[in-house]
């Protein structure tokens, strides 16, 4: 009798492990840091894995799926703010009371077209404001961006204003990464800017030089130590500068 209790025992220890492993994230983070989740089917037959680079790990789908739980309850005339992890960090809240922070790391142009169409908040929306562009230029040429961009425009309802963000320089003495130069950084902008000019509901602003030492790098004042990311002083100057836009609007 003893033998069989402590078996039920170890069972139900064994259940009980692998029901908190399931609910938890760690089998996703396992999966993801040794490369074993695969692409979803109906995902593959349209786009290649370096377009699907965001939606490859768990994490972007468990913010997805956060987003989508918020997206219903998001009142009318709120201001929505989407782009990659440097808006993922930004405090919205400190810019408008009314502010959504729909931002995920590692996001490109691309991922925001299709995932744009999932929230219905943005119909309702007063203003979106768009920041991505650098996870892009790993993969593909400013122009290409720029077309991505477009079909971001047009995938939102003509009646909503839209404000670009300017893709932030970085320091090239500390973020060394293929494609993502100041200098394509700076043609990336160059085109944002004339292709918000083309519509009248889309603005542009562009912090790059208010971000930029006397080289032309993301001043070592701005960023965290990385070269990209913000840090206090730098999130200080885009938001006093997004505070500046929005109030254009009133």
């Amino acid at each position: 009798m003893p033998k069989k209790v402590f078996i039920i025992y170890v069972l139900l220890v064994h259940a009980f492990v692998v029901l908190v492993l399931l609910k938890s994230d760690f089998i996703g983070r396992v999966q993801t840091k040794f490369g074993l989740i695969n692409l979803k089917p109906e995902l593959t037959e349209r786009y290649s894995e370096a377009d699907l680079k965001p939606e490859l790990t768990e994490r972007y789908h468990a913010m997805i799926a956060y987003h989508s739980m918020m997206d219903s309850n998001i009142p009318e005339n709120a201001i929505i703010f989407m782009g990659d992890s440097l808006t993922q960090s930004l405090p919205v809240s400190a810019i408008t009371p009314l502010g959504v922070n729909f931002g995920i790391g590692n996001d490109t142009s691309l991922a925001i077209t299709k995932r744009l169409k999932q929230y219905s908040s943005i119909r309702r929306a007063k203003i979106v404001i768009i920041a991505i562009g650098l996870n892009d230029l790993s993969m593909m040429d400013p122009n290409e961006v720029i077309k991505n961009n477009e079909n971001i425009i047009n995938s939102i309802p003509p009646n909503i204003d839209i404000v670009f963000s300017a893709v932030h320089p970085v320091n090239e003495n500390f973020y060394k990464q293929q494609g993502r130069s100041n200098e394509r950084i700076d043609q990336l902008n160059s085109g944002l800017k004339q292709l918000c000019s083309k519509y009248s509901n889309v603005n542009f602003i562009n912090i790059a030089k208010l971000l930029k030492d006397e080289t032309g790098n993301l001043s070592n004042e701005y960023h965290i130590g990385d070269g990209v990311h913000l840090n206090y002083y730098g999130y200080k100057i885009w938001i006093k500068e997004l505070k500046m836009k929005i109030e254009e609007f009133k």
